[in-house]
């Protein structure tokens, strides 16, 4: 077939673009059509040709199918979508909130990683991988299949984030766990959200490009039944949130990214009702739909009860009792923060695995709230400098000057409490304290009468689900007996037997990064044969004139049911993002009918605008 293609072109019977088409098509696609008519046909070029501008016409007539459709819109799903997108892949990308965010845009700590600076501080794949199996529970826990994905697709996954997706990622700390700093994060804002939204940025350029990738996006659209005929998986019965019309999409490929499952539903009950007054981290969208689909089809299922428990999540004095809590990051632990109980007493490594912290604080507790209180000095509080003002303008972490005041606000005696921390400052000094803690950044502890602390309060909670779809490390979808069922592909936190136990901090984002890459390069596109023109379904508005809006009429839209803020000038009406926004409605409420910049730019970059049309300027 090859021949008679070459001999066609040569003798210009065929197009270059005809070539180019045809040599895919029996190489890549391996078309029966069309080796049967090299077979029969193929030395007679100008007859070959005939057919052979038949068939392509043939292709060109027929509707081109997705390649992937994408349920779920966090990181790993949208990682999926722009690598397949680079390679002129036809993608649906559908997600059932407002955005594509998910819980990874939640995640502020950082992403873990290797790259070629790694072994001029000491680390390596080698000790990556050790560090993810000791935390993960050990060998007899880990899949050391899926850990290799994990832990090898970091190096690609860091140089995708800087180089593609254009995230520098220049700081670098260290998380519990870890017996190296390796988790990456940027200059400015917040990780997770601050990734989310650039590559929320290049997913969009494809939108109205001419380049040959296809784009279909459709938000407040939930995914509820996977098709399957004859053995394989060819599409997912959708539903619209807002007019509950159902529909499907067909496609060659299904990618469940929806995510895990560990805020408080009937799927967590059912599965460790043990959590039932535990708060949660986790937006209200971590239902585990993708995971109950997968089931539906006879997927395979792991470690359903392995649930994460974080041992920080902020105890809020405007509402204690709240369910859904804010993520204390574990970076305040990275930077040199301590946790205290009731006493003033250290009863832990802070930079130990999340469920040894946590058992610790339960254990501790008995049958009393396991609240505890996380405090740290000024020093650490300047590395931390994107978390540490946006906790206290949430009221979460409160700014005391010197140790009768940090004393006055954990109410424990003042010699008590310098004892704690003299007896924790000659820990450091020896290198090693009674926890086995070996790594004290910031110290001293206490510099001067007049130094400053932050402190809050902290209790465990519901953070991610270990648990999920039974996945090889290439992410295709298995059964329980290990056999793959074709055409679904499951990335993310979703994909269940990555982590062990337990998950180690940062690779929460570094799974998405690994496994979308793997999935978005492994899946086979269709060449299209023809232009295609970008579709997609979401808001893209052209450039308007804006009109002006006062100070006094910005003022009178300051509630939940409408609600605008003004952002560098421009006004937004952020009414209908409120319940989808990552960190909760409050921190978007409390600054709404006025000018908001100063609180946005304690958290974001101007990127995370990018979702959101202006409604208006602001009049001075």
């Amino acid at each position: 077939t090859l021949g008679a293609i070459y001999e066609a072109s040569e003798k210009d019977y065929i197009s270059p673009e005809d070539e180019d088409i045809l040599i895919y098509k029996s190489l890549v696609e391996k078309s029966i059509e069309l080796l049967l008519l090299g077979k029969y046909y193929g030395t007679r070029a100008q007859t070959f040709s005939k057919h052979a501008k038949l068939f392509i016409n043939g292709i060109q007539n027929t509707p081109r199918l997705p390649d992937a459709i994408i349920v779920g819109g966090g990181l790993s799903g949208l990682t999926t979508a722009l690598t397949l997108l680079d390679r002129g892949a036809y993608v649906v990308l559908i997600d059932k909130e407002a955005i594509f965010a998910g819980n990874s845009a939640k995640a502020s700590s950082g992403v873990n990683g290797i790259d070629e600076e790694s072994e001029s501080y000491g680390d390596s794949l080698d000790i990556y991988k050790e560090d993810c199996i000791n935390g993960g529970g050990g060998p007899d826990f880990i899949n050391i299949n899926l850990i290799n994905t994990l832990t090898n697709g970091s190096i690609d996954g860091l140089n995708w984030l800087r180089e593609r997706v254009g995230m520098p990622l220049p700081k670098r700390g260290q998380l519990g766990g870890h017996s190296i700093p390796r988790t990456f994060r940027p200059e400015k804002g917040l990780a997770g959200a601050e990734i989310i939204a650039t590559i929320n940025q290049k997913i969009s350029d494809y939108v109205d490009s001419n380049s040959d990738a296809t784009l279909e996006i459709k938000k407040k659209v939930k995914g509820i039944k996977l098709i399957e005929e004859g053995g394989k998986i060819v599409g997912v019965v959708c539903k619209d949130i807002k007019s509950g019309k159902e529909f499907e999409i067909r496609g060659n490929n299904v990618v469940v990214a929806t995510g895990g499952y560990a805020f408080h539903s009937k799927f967590l009950s059912d599965v460790r009702p043990d959590l039932d007054n535990y708060g949660t981290t986790n937006g209200r969208f971590a239902t585990g739909d993708g995971i109950v689909m997968a089931q539906e089809v006879n997927a395979g299922m792991v470690d359903l009860t392995s649930v994460q428990v974080h041992p920080t999540g902020f105890v809020d004095p405007k509402n204690p009792e709240a369910k859904t809590k804010v993520l204390c990051a574990e970076l305040l632990r990275g930077v040199g923060g301590i946790l205290l109980d009731k006493n003033g007493d250290r009863f832990c490594n802070e930079l130990g695995t999340r469920d040894y912290i946590s058992s610790k604080m339960v254990e501790l507790a008995g049958d009393t709230k396991p609240e505890y209180f996380i405090i740290l000095n000024e020093a650490a509080s300047e590395i931390a400098n994107s978390h540490v003002p946006l906790y206290i303008r949430k009221g979460l972490l409160k700014k005391v000057t010197g140790t009768h005041e940090l004393a006055n606000e954990i109410q424990v005696r003042e010699s008590y409490l310098l004892n704690s921390i003299q007896e924790y400052e000659n820990f450091a000094a020896s290198g090693e304290d009674n926890f086995g803690k070996k790594v004290f950044r910031n110290i001293p502890f206490i510099n001067g009468e007049q130094s400053s602390f932050y402190v809050g309060k902290v209790t465990p909670v519901v953070h991610y689900t270990m648990g999920g779809i039974k996945i090889n490390s290439k992410g295709e979808v298995l059964k329980e007996d290990g056999s793959i069922i074709q055409g679904l592909y499951a990335v993310g936190e979703a994909a269940g037997g990555i982590h062990g136990k337990n998950r180690l901090g940062g690779n929460a984002l570094t799974e998405c990064v690994s496994y979308g890459r793997k999935v978005g390069n492994a899946i086979s596109i269709q060449k299209a044969s023809v232009n295609i023109d970008v579709i997609s379904n979401s808001d893209m508005n052209e450039d308007i004139d804006l009109p002006d809006i006062t100070p006094e009429e910005l003022s009178v839209h300051n509630h939940e049911d409408d609600c605008w803020l003004s952002i560098k000038g421009k006004i937004y009406d952020f009414t209908d993002f409120l319940n989808d926004h990552p960190a909760g409605p409050e921190s978007i409420l409390e600054l709404s009918g006025k000018d908001a910049t100063a609180g946005f730019e304690e958290v974001h970059t101007d990127v995370m605008l990018t979702d959101f049309d202006p409604i208006g300027m602001l009049k001075e």
